[in-house]
């Protein structure tokens, strides 16, 4: 039918034409070698050029990050010192407490056995005199 009116025809047939055209251009030219190696050379240039960016950013990033774990590690240790530091010094006033308890508890120790020792010549007078006088006291009982 289309073929039976001519304007119609011609306007199909130029439609046609026009898309061709447009097909023509949008089309690519098919890759030459040297095209492909330029294109090659280009995207190695960009891959070494971001491998290298990467690399920096990633050893900024371990600085920064090793310098907040110096931060809160060095933070930690000073803490930690605090803490061992005043438990040593409890430590050396319970020490210096042991020490004087230590040297009252000998000095009663002394005074005691001193006691004794006074006592045990008593006892020794007392068993020599009575002993002297011939007057034994028997310790059983008279019931």
């Amino acid at each position: 039918m289309i073929y039976n009116v001519p304007d119609l025809l011609d306007a199909v047939r130029s439609a046609a034409a026009q898309n061709h055209a447009k097909e023509d251009t949008a089309r690519k030219p098919a890759p030459t070698i040297n095209g492909l190696h330029n294109e090659m050379s280009l995207l190695n240039g960009r891959l070494t050029k971001a491998t290298a960016e990467r690399d920096q950013l990633k050893k900024a990033l371990k600085t920064k990050l090793g310098a907040q774990l110096e931060l809160e590690t060095t933070g930690e240790l000073k803490t930690r010192i605090g803490l061992l530091e005043r438990s040593l010094e409890r430590a050396r006033l319970d020490l210096e407490d042991s020490q004087s308890r230590n040297s009252l508890l000998r000095d009663d120790l002394e005074d005691a056995q001193d006691e004794l020792r006074a006592a045990r010549r008593i006892n020794q007078m007392l068993v020599k005199e009575n002993s002297q006088r011939g007057s034994v006291v028997s310790f059983r009982s008279t019931v």
